[in-house]
């Protein structure tokens, strides 16, 4: 099995994660950026599914995914740690038949 990190290259899916500084937040940025990732990933690497995960409370981070079409999929109890604590995230995916170019 090829696998690197949240890339799975036999079953042609990957995670993708992302983090913006408070300065730049709200300006459109992050939703530029993953436009140009998910389209290299459906184009030159022929993925078929993006997935991501999110805090709850995460609301712009929320919008900026369903906007682009990702879907939320489920709830993951205590996936996350950082900050010397447990957290719970929310499970999305995009597919390459769901991405409307932009």
């Amino acid at each position: 099995m090829t696998r690197h990190d949240g890339w799975n290259r036999n079953w042609r899916s990957c995670v993708v994660g992302y983090e913006l500084a408070p300065l730049a937040r709200g300006k459109g940025y992050m939703q530029e950026a993953l436009c140009a990732a998910i389209d290299y990933g459906f184009d030159a690497m022929q993925i078929n599914r993006i997935e991501a995960r999110v805090h709850p409370q995460n609301h712009p981070s929320i919008r900026t995914l369903e906007t682009l079409g990702f879907l939320r999929e489920g709830y993951q109890r205590q996936a996350g740690y950082w900050c010397g604590a447990y957290h719970d995230l929310l499970q999305f995916a995009l597919l390459r038949s769901g991405f409307q170019r932009r």
